[in-house]
């Protein structure tokens, strides 16, 4: 039994493994007003939970309460239509490519919500090859009284990261991950590949610095408001929560805005980004928003842009 359980809740201390023993496809999205968007699709292929589906969408916000939806659905309400990018179905949502790009379709009693993220023409994967699909984001969100549009940049994958930063903006798409070899970073500028054999990440307190060499750009961000911790292991039942943090220990998944600047040499962009951490280690929430400094009152290095 306990082999079974550790087969369906994956290795979370060694997150490269999971396409071992799971379908996953994430959705991360950053509004223009700034709003985070988590969307995640899953089907377990192993152990109790083979065939098993999963939902999950967090939407964070500076001005609203947060959005949390999930659903968990048995096999017999699991389906998958042939061909890549084929119609996924969980229950009443799906998650399937078209022409345009991707869409996600949420529908419930809870949470009502379609996701669009367009791809063509212009998105920076019909450019340069990336290992995500990014595009323009354009959809709504409705639960209750709480909800909108949601209309800005997103990016789709299937590769569970440990630690990443992603800067989203019209004319660049940066992406920056820790694996178990190291720091990598990906992305285009301007249309180009971007040329990435080193790579620095630093953080102290809120800010993060990253530089990529020979490419010669550098990434100063600052880790604000929204944002949120969830746990990965939501969809499960209670006795395998358990069972599953006693032997592997707690998992957290953290998803955060970035303020960032980026440049290389006279070029210069402000943009935003979404900064992921998925972790067996105890996280902390994400910082909340300072408010601005009293007149004649100095900031100290870590209330510093």
């Amino acid at each position: 039994m306990i082999a079974l359980l550790l087969a369906c809740g994956g290795p979370p201390g060694d997150l490269s493994g999971a396409q071992e023993w799971t379908e996953r496809w994430e959705i991360l999205g950053i509004t223009e007003g700034g709003d985070a968007v988590d969307v995640r699709y899953s089907v377990g292929d192993a152990g109790l939970l083979r065939g098993e589906g999963a939902v999950r969408l967090d939407r964070w916000s500076a001005t609203e309460a947060p959005i949390n939806y999930h659903r968990r659905m048995i096999p017999e309400g699991v389906s998958r239509e042939p061909g890549e990018g084929g119609r996924l179905q969980i229950g009443s949502d799906s998650l399937e490519r078209n022409p345009q790009g991707w869409v996600a379709r949420i529908r419930s009693q809870e949470a009502n919500a379609t996701i669009h993220v367009l791809t063509a023409p212009h998105a920076p994967d019909q450019v340069v090859t990336l290992p995500v699909t990014v595009g323009r984001m354009d959809g709504w969100l409705e639960a209750g009284q709480r909800g909108g549009r949601l209309v800005g940049r997103a990016l789709i994958t299937d590769r569970p990261v440990r630690r990443a930063l992603f800067v989203l903006h019209p004319e660049l798409t940066l992406g920056v991950e820790e694996r178990a070899g190291g720091v990598v970073a990906w992305g285009e500028v301007a249309g180009a590949a971007l040329a990435a054999e080193s790579v620095t990440w630093k953080e102290t307190g809120r800010q993060v610095q990253i530089s990529v060499e020979p490419a010669g750009l550098l990434i100063s961000g600052r880790r604000r408001s929204p944002g949120g911790l969830t746990d990965p292991w939501t969809h499960l039942l209670g006795s395998e929560r358990w069972l599953l943090r006693r032997m592997r220990g707690p998992v957290q998944r953290r998803v955060e805005v970035i303020a960032a600047e980026v440049t290389r040499g006279e070029q210069r962009w402000r943009a935003r980004g979404l900064r992921l951490e998925t972790s067996s280690e105890t996280l902390s929430p994400p910082l909340p928003r300072q408010k601005a400094p009293r007149e004649g009152h100095k900031a100290d290095a870590s209330e510093q842009p």
